[in-house]
């Protein structure tokens, strides 16, 4: 990890000037470099390979040499953006706090546009790629796997390089109501086979109502495949 400063720092600190001498005053890159490690620290637990820097301290800051260990905590674990304040403590011979802020980028080989989109366009392969993003600031969601969007419907029109998620697309109804469909039970080592219809649409992995048209009976399975449900009994 390769530690940065912004040129523009946000700081909140209890005091600004304080009278001390040059010589006993603490250096303000011991602690970026404290709240830095707190960042990365927490960053890492989330994530793999993220990027943290932290914001440079106001130079006129003048705080007094600390004698015990610098403590670094946050008051909110929740990331915002990838945006994080770690407050660094000094207990004594002075205690004193400031606040840095710091911010933590994930990047992620996630699916994007190549070009403009309209509203209920059925996805190709020319319309995506991947592209390197910041997925900390995706409060939309993502997605990594190009080929499950080939074949999908956009609900809205997009602009090139939008991020893709699955929360854009319309539902994909894999049975129709009235489609004939296969139902398919597991009977000890092996499966059984009928032909039934629909009662309603339904996407993957969702329950559904079925007729046997062998048995005229209906029995409710769940949606494993284009036009086929699993069932317990026939």
């Amino acid at each position: 990890m390769v530690k940065q400063f912004f040129c523009t720092a946000t700081l909140y600190a209890m005091f600004l000037t304080l009278p001390v001498n040059a010589a006993d005053l603490h250096e303000l890159n011991a602690i970026e470099h404290a709240a830095y490690l707190f960042a990365l620290n927490d960053a890492q637990s989330r994530w793999n390979n993220p990027v943290v820097s932290v914001d440079s301290l106001d130079k006129r800051l003048r705080l007094q040499r600390c004698d015990s260990d610098l403590e670094t905590f946050t008051n909110n674990d929740q990331l915002r953006s990838g945006k994080l304040t770690v407050g660094v403590r000094c207990h004594q011979p002075v205690a004193w706090t400031v606040y840095v802020p710091a911010t933590i980028e994930v990047m992620r080989a996630v699916a994007v546009t190549t070009r403009p989109l309209s509203a209920d366009h059925i996805m190709t392969a020319d319309d995506v790629k991947l592209a390197n993003q910041n997925i900390l600031t995706m409060r939309s969601g993502y997605s990594t796997d190009m080929q499950s969007l080939i074949g999908q419907q956009l609900k809205s029109p997009l602009a090139m390089g939008a991020v893709l998620s699955k929360r854009q697309f319309k539902p994909q109804h894999l049975v129709q109501k009235g489609q004939l469909i296969t139902l398919v039970s597991a009977v000890g080592n092996m499966e059984v086979r009928v032909k039934g219809e629909a009662m309603a649409d339904a996407e993957m992995g969702q329950r559904v109502r079925v007729k046997n048209t062998r048995s005229e009976r209906i029995v409710e399975g769940v949606v494993d495949a284009a036009g086929v449900v699993r069932v317990g009994t026939l």
